[in-house]
């Protein structure tokens, strides 16, 4: 018999692609507004209906297309029984030379990226896990059980959904290409919790 090996506790992520005709979506978002970086911090958005790209009407079938990935990775993978729905959802650019800095997503409970336009070298997104490990080893290769850090290059069509608590960056965009993704967040709905805990919650 094999010995077994089991990631418990892990953070998943969640990979895909899509066929989607991303010229034509970017054609629809042309004329909204972007969350830009500066290297120096995370981008701002100056008005707040930016930061609710999915709820254009001429986007519904996009967001009906992720809202069919978040449930097959929280409902079929992770078997969660609640429904989830998307709460904010903005554009991001990446110029050449520019890069994000390390972040995480407050008040939601998964966060995920569709890559509308990429190029060759245009910044990786990379997670990383800065829970305190008391020793810090050299490894022959890398893996999902020794890494503290693991990134994917990207390519238009790819989605990711991951926890929102999960740290992560995207690289210096090497390329001459402006990188353009939708970027969005997520909540469950429904009863949150034990029913006949003083602490469970409702949300709709």
């Amino acid at each position: 018999m094999s010995a077994i090996i089991t990631p418990v506790f892990s953070k998943p992520i969640y990979f895909n692609h899509l066929e989607l005709n991303t010229k034509h979506i970017l054609n629809l978002i042309s004329t909204q507004p972007r969350k830009s970086y500066n290297n120096l911090d995370n981008g701002v958005v100056e008005k707040d209906e930016e930061l609710y790209l999915l709820e254009n009407t001429n986007l519904k079938f996009l967001k009906n297309i992720i809202l069919n990935e978040i449930q097959q990775f929280a409902n079929g993978e992770l078997k969660y029984i609640n429904d989830f729905k998307i709460t904010t959802s903005w554009i991001t650019e990446l110029k050449q030379g520019e890069q994000s800095q390390y972040h995480s997503h407050n008040n939601c409970f998964l966060s995920g990226c569709l890559y509308l336009k990429t190029e060759k070298d245009c910044g990786d997104i990379v997670f990383q896990n800065f829970d305190n490990q008391k020793m810090h080893l050299e490894i022959s290769e890398q893996n999902v059980l020794n890494s503290k850090v693991w990134g994917y290059e990207v390519k238009e069509g790819d989605i990711l959904l991951f926890p929102s608590e999960l740290w992560h960056m995207v690289e210096t965009n090497n390329s001459k290409s402006v990188r353009n993704s939708i970027a969005f967040n997520i909540v469950p709905v429904g009863t949150i919790g034990d029913k006949k805990s003083d602490s469970h919650l409702y949300l709709h």
